[in-house]
């Protein structure tokens, strides 16, 4: 009976002792492309050696927010706090940060949900560093003016966007 059971433990454990893991869903991959620091400093390079800079410089800092948010209904995705910072070729610059929502549809798509903060919390705290942050789901609404946007998956490892009027207003 002992050989058995090491048996069955040795089979269970073949696929990680081989690198053989469960195919990763939509979401687990999206979630993997979207989290993290981004910026376009290659971009404002070439636009720079072009002659002119016409973006802004922008850096996002994209982190889970799924503990920050209380009062959550259960739905298949994952809540982020996107931190956007951009400079402006002049020298001016502006923060804007948004609060998301991405939500499994079907098997090969992710809609994504922009919030709108409640009334009581400023945008400048609405950061990933803010340990203090909680936010009840009740004061939330989607927004009216960031439209929802659906990520199809290609199944390999892109996703494309569709998104004809994302913001409004």
């Amino acid at each position: 009976m002992n050989k058995m059971t090491n048996m069955n433990f040795i089979f269970l454990a073949l696929p990680f002792i081989f690198g053989f893991q469960e195919k990763s869903s939509p979401l687990q991959i999206f979630k993997k492309y979207i989290t993290g620091d981004f910026d376009n400093k290659r971009q404002i390079e070439e636009e720079i050696k072009q002659g002119k800079q016409i973006h802004p410089y922008a850096v996002h800092i994209n982190r889970l927010a799924d503990k920050k948010i209380k009062n959550k209904p259960k739905r298949k995705g994952f809540w982020l706090i996107e931190e956007s910072y951009y400079t402006y070729p002049d020298g001016k610059s502006k923060i804007n940060h948004h609060l998301f929502f991405f939500e499994a549809l079907g098997t090969a798509s992710v809609t994504l949900y922009a919030y709108d903060l409640p009334k009581s919390l400023p945008m400048a705290k609405l950061v990933n560093t803010n340990m203090d942050l909680v936010i009840d789901f009740n004061d939330l609404k989607i927004s009216s003016l960031f439209k929802p946007a659906s990520y199809q998956f290609d199944g390999k490892k892109t996703f494309t966007i569709n998104a004809p009027d994302i913001v409004t207003g």
